[in-house]
């Protein structure tokens, strides 16, 4: 039997088309189910780094430019080159054993990372309590000086946001850490005294 031209070519269309719409399911998918690398998801994670993660999985991140350590507990500060030279610090803490470390806080003073609501490093601090309203200053210190910095901390969430409160009142870092702890509760916790990045190169 005979295939005419005009049937050929729209069997030939009917192929195509189911092809094209299986390889489209197939792309939202996989595309799907990549995290984004530069989301901040409060008390969760940070880009690719999860609270929780064992920290061996993290040799990804390279050696540290910097590190703080006491009694089983880390911080690692790598540099992040993603829209300039920033940087990322994990912290993480052995278990009882000391066979594993896993992740419990991480900090970035790059505004590459961002929450859901689009708050970043450069964010207005009006901005950031406008999406957590939650987030309440831990110290107070600074706060009559226009170079001073206060930890806003939304324990319930796990967020934090280091402000500089100069007159535009800006963030210069955010943290993470599981929801329902303090920011400041971890045996090496951030900030420093009154400023966050004291010890950041």
């Amino acid at each position: 039997m005979l295939i005419s031209r005009r049937d050929t070519i729209a069997r030939f269309s009917v192929v195509l088309t189911s092809a094209t719409l299986l390889l489209s399911t197939y792309s939202s998918a996989v595309i799907g189910s990549v995290p984004n690398a530069r989301l901040i998801v409060p008390g969760k994670s940070m880009g690719k780094i999860s609270i929780g993660e064992d920290s061996a999985l993290l040799s990804w991140l390279g050696t540290p430019r910097n590190s703080d350590a006491a009694m089983g507990h880390f911080w690692n500060f790598y540099g992040h080159k993603a829209e300039g030279n920033y940087t990322l610090g994990v912290y993480t803490v052995r278990n009882d054993t000391g066979s594993t470390a896993n992740v419990k806080q991480v900090w970035t003073n790059s505004p590459a990372f961002h929450t859901s609501a689009g708050d970043r490093v450069g964010s207005s601090l009006r901005k950031i309590l406008r999406d957590f309203p939650d987030a309440k200053p831990l110290s107070l210190a600074g706060l009559e000086h226009d170079a001073g910095t206060v930890l806003y901390d939304d324990p319930r969430l796990g967020i934090s946001f280091q402000i500089v409160h100069t007159p535009g009142r800006k963030c210069s870092a955010i943290l993470i850490h599981p929801a329902g702890q303090s920011a400041l509760s971890e045996y090496l916790p951030v900030p420093s005294d009154t400023r966050w990045d004291q010890s950041i190169p």
